[in-house]
């Protein structure tokens, strides 16, 4: 098995099981372009059904923008 960080062989590589772990939750955090496309997708329909969706947030576009801009 490789490592996902130095891609080499678990016995020869120096990254730590720390440092793999961190690596993990990166990639696990990190949306695909199709995830990205999704969300704002989403954030575009808000926007023009928002006064027309009874119990949305007057925010919630704009939560969903921030969100892609913290995740890419």
């Amino acid at each position: 098995m490789l490592c996902p960080i130095c891609d080499q062989k678990t016995m020869n590589c120096d990254c730590t099981p720390k440092e793999r772990g961190q690596h993990s939750e990166i990639e696990r955090l990190t949306l695909t372009y199709e995830e990205r496309e999704a969300v704002e997708a989403a954030a575009r329909i808000i926007d023009h059904y928002e006064d027309e969706i009874d119990g949305l947030s007057s925010g919630a576009a704009a939560t969903l923008r921030k969100l892609l801009e913290r995740l890419t």
